[in-house]
């Protein structure tokens, strides 16, 4: 049995609004600061699309989801920009030209392999392109607390990194950090952005450093 069905989106979409709007909106402003217009931009886990149809006005979107039903509906939202849907940890990322950055939100935390997949996005990006991760970590003593909270009963979740386990993996995997925010209750420099650190969640910008070769 898919966990990732149709009741399990249309459960994000019921809750999207605040917390997942705000997150969204918070990404996108450092999306846009951080790429080019025009930039190559591809969503590993994009749902239903709710990002990705608000950057294709500037930059060229492609998506992956695991979902056959996330990927319809992101793919009916999108007006230029394409969904794919396909397991990253079973199958090859196949995609013609390479990208400029590479958004994840809340994937690593539902995979058995993360550096693996991490070294697949490395092979699909261009030379010092840009990664954007947001997921839940363990940062300190209150987040550990709170993911109980938000997260403990979502079976999806195989594994929770410490913030210095997140930097091994993308280091692993090529990248190095140029910026992150992490949480709890940390208030960020950021209107709007209050909503989103109230949970446990982490959000990192990192640049790939290094060429990997798939094994």
């Amino acid at each position: 049995m898919n966990p990732y069905d149709e009741r399990y989106f249309k459960n994000i979409e019921k809750g999207y609004f605040p917390g997942g709007f705000v997150r969204d909106k918070t990404i996108e402003f450092h999306i846009r600061r951080t790429l080019a217009p025009g930039a190559r931009i591809l969503e590993i886990g994009c749902g239903t699309g709710n990002l990705l149809r608000r950057l294709e006005d500037n930059f060229s979107v492609y998506g992956i989801d695991i979902s056959s039903y996330a990927g319809a509906i992101a793919n009916q939202r999108l007006k230029k920009g394409k969904v794919l849907v396909g397991n990253i940890e079973k199958e090859p990322l196949n995609f013609p030209d390479k990208f400029d950055g590479v958004v994840m939100i809340n994937v690593l935390e539902h995979l058995l392999a993360p550096v693996k997949v991490l070294k697949k996005v490395n092979a699909v990006s261009k030379k010092h392109s840009k990664l954007f991760l947001q997921l839940p970590v363990i940062s300190n003593f209150a987040s550990k607390f709170l993911n109980k909270i938000f997260y403990g009963e979502d079976p999806t979740h195989i594994y929770v990194p410490t913030v210095k386990e997140l930097r091994g993996w993308a280091m692993d995997a090529g990248y190095s950090c140029l910026y992150e925010a992490c949480g709890t209750f940390l208030i960020l420099p950021l209107l709007g952005s209050i909503l989103l650190n109230f949970f446990p969640s982490y959000f990192g910008v990192y640049e790939k450093y290094a060429d990997l070769t798939l094994p």
